[in-house]
């Protein structure tokens, strides 16, 4: 199935950059969780890790842990992942808020540009010229 873009994608979606520099247990700060471009781009990563969704965030806390040997150095670990910072959007952190079949009035996530690239395929020959969404 070939897939397309439903829209053109537009400044409604920014890089968002995250940060996870590993630091050693008695550091008393807390990695700065997100950067600008510039502050971001300034850095010096061993590891960079493009896509921050659950396995990206995983390998990144697992990179990032303290090392086991005392000879060995902290790693330096980068995250980027595309879209938009919302920390605290009832969408994304309250389980079934997203309301992803759109029947409900608390909004959706499917076909929303803040939260989906809205791809979906070619007219399908098979399916009487059927275009299907494809929610990413």
């Amino acid at each position: 199935m070939m897939l397309k873009p439903a829209h053109k994608m537009t400044p409604r979606f920014t890089l968002f950059l995250s940060i996870l520099v590993a630091q050693s247990i008695a550091a008393t700060s807390a990695p700065s969780p997100t950067l600008s471009a510039s502050e971001f781009a300034s850095r010096e990563f061993d590891v960079l890790i493009l896509g921050g969704g659950t396995a990206g965030l995983v390998v990144a806390n697992r990179l990032s842990a303290p090392p086991t040997s005392k000879n060995a150095s902290p790693l330096r670990v980068g995250v980027i992942e595309a879209g938009q910072y919302l920390p605290e959007d009832p969408l994304i952190n309250v389980p079934t808020a997203g309301n992803l079949l759109g029947n409900a009035n608390v909004g959706t996530l499917i076909g929303n540009p803040t939260y989906d690239w809205c791809f979906e395929s070619v007219p399908q020959p098979g399916l009487d010229g059927l275009v299907i969404q494809y929610p990413r």
